[in-house]
């Protein structure tokens, strides 16, 4: 394998780049400079550590149904929610199955929507259950410590958590009917007893008038993962092209960096008219405001963004590219600027229809590893590490 190095950065094109981060974060306004369109190719290699759920005549316990959140603990212990079976399903770090926890139902320690999951080090799991509207937190074993109601009124169906230092970080918009418009990025202590703080909106990101995107990001409003106590990156559900570093500034979350992917610019979606809701396979999502029905393909997707422990940026990526659809990865420097862009997987667009391809990326552990969740056959469940291989010639196209 070859060694990875950074394109060179110049005095005089870092000068260049202050100057105009300086302007478009005081303005509210940025355009992403690159220093090479396309960007330098990658090659990445997948490596499979671990495989679950891979065989259809495999027990209960290895079988997946709809997967909404995968992580470990400090132990290499891994959990499952499967919004299916309503389980938290725990598998040993060799993939041994070791217990489910939960199931359908509304008594205490079981689940109706698995909305948000969380583990701690030491394997306590937390849940949050949108329709029950309580939050349920177990130990390692699953029995119920506490659980404890949902307030609706700083709380309304989270998508995302993770700890923020020695608090929980949540994302999801509360309604603006509750003068809460601004309220993307959501702070609790980690009882779940106080919001202390929220922050950012879709304006912030670039999402201020379209109303088919704000009713898309309202019900996915993207990923975000924590790189320190006091940073965290964001990638909205809709790329366009930008990532968002969320730094605490003394008491304050604001935005300190955008990084500039390897397209820029392009609409995420496109809106497609004189639908109805019977022609299946025609659009990715249908809204309705106001009885008014509008039906949308996504074109370009955010699958998730991660920091590795050396300090790089990894995207994954869901974009149209000449004729297909391409599952990808972006990879940034540290520093924020985009070191190259792998594609991994691709199908041809069909003219008319929406394409997807069912790959979704859940968790990095603390050694790099992958968890991924490839539904294109029977749902199944990898562990993989990521080979690298920087080039310097462009992507195929």
């Amino acid at each position: 394998m070859k060694s990875w190095a950074y394109p060179p950065l110049t005095p005089a094109v870092a000068g260049i780049c202050l100057f105009l981060l300086a302007g478009c974060l005081r303005t509210g306004e940025y355009h992403c400079f690159h220093f090479s369109d396309p960007p330098p190719s990658l090659s990445v290699r997948l490596r499979e550590s671990l495989v679950l759920g891979a065989e259809a005549s495999s027990s209960r316990n290895y079988l997946f149904g709809d997967v909404r959140f995968v992580q470990t603990d400090q132990a290499g212990h891994i959990y499952v929610a499967d919004r299916a079976s309503m389980e938290v399903k725990v598998y040993g770090p060799d993939g041994q199955h070791l217990r489910s926890i939960g199931g359908r139902g509304r008594e205490p320690g079981r689940f109706r929507v698995i909305t948000c999951m969380w583990v701690s080090d030491d394997g306590s799991v937390v849940v949050i259950d949108g329709l029950n509207k309580r939050i349920t937190f177990m130990n390692f074993r699953g029995e119920v410590l506490k659980t404890k109601p949902v307030d609706i009124r700083t709380m309304l169906w989270p998508r995302r958590m993770q700890e923020v230092g020695r608090q929980f970080a949540f994302l999801y918009k509360l309604p603006a009917s509750r003068g809460n418009s601004d309220g993307l990025f959501h702070l609790f202590d980690l009882g779940i007893e106080r919001e202390t703080d929220r922050f950012g909106s879709f304006r912030d990101f670039g999402f201020a008038d379209e109303a088919l995107e704000l009713s898309y990001l309202e019900v996915n409003p993207g990923y975000f993962w924590a790189g320190t106590p006091q940073a965290i990156f964001y990638s909205p559900s809709l790329y366009r092209g930008k990532l968002y570093r969320l730094s605490r500034i003394g008491d304050v979350w604001q935005t300190t960096q955008i990084l500039c992917g390897h397209i820029e610019g392009e609409e995420p979606l496109s809106e497609v008219k004189g639908l109805s809701a019977a022609d299946q396979g025609r659009f990715s999502f249908v809204t309705s405001r106001k009885g008014r029905k509008r039906f949308g393909i996504l074109r370009n997707e955010s699958r998730g963004v991660f920091t590795l422990n050396d300090g790089r940026i990894v995207h994954f990526t869901l974009i149209e590219r000449l004729a297909n659809k391409v599952f990808g990865m972006e990879v940034y420097r540290p520093d924020g600027q985009l070191a190259g862009y792998a594609p991994l997987e691709k199908t041809p667009l069909t003219p008319g229809q929406a394409v997807d391809i069912p790959i979704s990326v859940h968790w990095k552990d603390s050694r790099d590893r992958f968890y991924l969740v490839d539904r294109r056959e029977i749902p199944t469940l990898k562990v993989v590490t990521l080979e690298i291989d920087y080039r310097t010639e462009n992507p195929a196209r």
